[in-house]
């Protein structure tokens, strides 16, 4: 059953000319309408939201992109990499609004524009409602199976009803509805290994790992990318000229999260470190210098080559 996207409750959501974005046939209308459009506003701004305004400035509208939150891609970055983002698409001529609350999408039938609860209007005749997705978890509460906010499975990916199996969007394991394709493929064949053997294949989780698709920003997202806390420890490396942001977030000496801005080649290297837990306390800042080969370190190979400055 999938989920749907989640329209926020404010006044205009019924108008023509909003829309949100989940299937090929959104995305038509999407760009039908933008013909012949010059402003555009998409209220949110997570991955899809600015993904969106990207294509939309590339038609050359002017596009504001109005999020609730206190900086974009709250799940997958934290404050100084969005801040290093949002410089990027600024550059790009978007106009971003951050910590600020949609009340209405004005205009009659048509959009003109959108108001956020502080008073601040932008000009918009076309709006894209990108604030998430839900569940759609009505079926499964009608047949009697455990829900939350998702379809609760356990680590085979069963429901709480016998022989029904969930995975995907619609699947809550451990409390987490993931929504990305990387879990709904680890969670799929789990459970077609379970529907043709049961308790042949167990499901731990997936490593969050996502992706903004915007040509010239390369821009991963992995793990506990934006962890806080005593039991953490922070490695930052910023270049605000070139547009690239690096950190990692260890644990216990191991990686267990990172965020890379202008950074491809660490990907693989460190998607490795955190699958596999290996300890790399002793390296400390080393591990984000451009010089410092990660890949050898991830596979096993690298020698121990510790400051002689820092003994």
């Amino acid at each position: 059953t999938g989920c749907r996207p989640f329209i926020p409750p404010f006044e205009g959501v019924d108008k023509k000319g909003v829309y949100t974005l989940r299937t090929i046939e959104d995305a038509i209308s999407i760009k039908e309408h933008s013909q012949g459009i010059s402003t555009a506003a998409i209220i949110g701004g997570g991955l899809l939201g600015v993904e969106t305004a990207r294509a939309l400035t590339s038609l050359n509208i002017d596009v504001s992109v109005i999020e609730f939150m206190p900086h974009l891609l709250p799940l997958q970055l934290d404050a100084e990499g969005a801040q290093a983002l949002q410089s990027l698409l600024e550059s790009m001529g978007m106009h971003i609004i951050t910590g600020a609350a949609t009340e209405a999408i004005l205009g009659d039938e048509l959009p003109t524009g959108v108001r956020t609860k502080d008073g601040h209007v932008v000009d918009a005749e076309l709006v894209v409602i990108s604030t998430g997705i839900r569940p759609r978890i009505e079926l499964a509460r009608e047949a009697g199976m455990d829900v939350n906010r998702g379809v609760v499975v356990d680590q085979q990916l069963r429901t709480s009803a016998a022989d029904i199996y969930a995975a995907g969007d619609i699947a809550e394991f451990e409390g987490t509805i993931y929504g990305i394709i990387p879990a709904a493929t680890d969670q799929a064949r789990v459970a077609a290994a379970n529907m043709v053997a049961s308790g042949s294949a167990t499901y731990n989780g997936t490593i969050p790992a996502t992706t903004l698709k915007i040509a010239g920003i390369d821009l991963t997202s992995l793990g506990e990318a934006t962890a806080t806390g005593d039991e953490f420890t922070i490695l930052r490396k910023v270049d605000a000229t070139g547009g690239v942001y690096r950190r990692l977030t260890l644990r216990d000496g191991k990686v267990v999260g990172a965020i890379l801005l202008g950074d491809t080649q660490s990907v693989r290297p460190v998607k490795q470190l955190i699958a596999t837990g290996r300890d790399v306390s002793t390296y400390g800042e080393q591990l984000l210098d451009e010089g410092f080969d990660l890949m050898a370190l991830a596979q096993g190979q690298l020698v121990k080559n510790v400051n002689r400055k820092k003994l």
